[in-house]
């Protein structure tokens, strides 16, 4: 439902005259900076991660028209905390505070409508979270931190609004299987 209502923000965007933008695909190489944000959904089979309203940031090097590279950060600020499951020795809060970064190869294509599709694969890396815990023994909270790696699938659409700066909006699925992320994003873009 979120990609349906992303892809009608995206597709109802004005567009300036074609002649005044230079199409990502002209053949030149460009920059882009990407800003924005979305929910993480945390999941996973062992340690699954918070559930969280994120902020992404990330940069895409196009050397040539249809291939990039992409860097990006994502962090989750906050707490995704549910009713108590009481241990042995203690009681589990759930996690928070999540933050993870990417490095992906992104192959991209103009569509229909002035939209331009993207995916890329890669990796993920320095991903954190912490648990809040209770020790009943010795009557502390404890925050224990959780780190994960992993590979990175993402798809975009975007849409040039004027030559520099564009909307993208897309997912990206961040696994390894016990810490898997599945995020909806919208980013702002600047390209140079």
């Amino acid at each position: 439902m979120r990609a349906a209502l992303i892809l009608a923000v995206l597709a109802g965007l004005p567009m300036t005259v074609r002649a005044q933008t230079h199409p990502p695909s002209a053949g030149l190489p460009s920059f882009e900076i990407e800003a924005g944000g979305g929910y993480v959904f945390g999941g996973g089979a062992e340690d699954p991660g918070p559930s969280l309203a994120s902020f992404d940031v990330g940069t895409v090097f196009w050397p040539v028209a249809h291939w990039g590279v992409a860097f990006g950060l994502v962090r989750g600020p906050g707490e995704d905390h549910h009713d108590p499951v009481e241990g042995y020795d203690r009681t589990f809060f759930g996690p928070e505070n999540l933050a993870y970064w990417t490095i992906t190869a992104r192959y991209r294509r103009e569509t229909r409508y002035s939209l331009v599709g993207e995916i890329g694969f890669g990796l993920m890396g320095g991903g954190r979270f912490s648990d809040l815990e209770y020790l009943h023994a010795q009557q502390r909270w404890i925050h224990v931190k959780t780190v994960f790696g992993g590979f990175v699938l993402e798809t975009f659409w975007s849409r040039p609004i004027t030559r520099h700066l564009g909307v993208k909006g897309g997912v990206t699925f961040d696994f390894n299987v016990e810490t898997n992320n599945l995020q909806p994003v919208l980013l702002a873009t600047v390209r140079f």
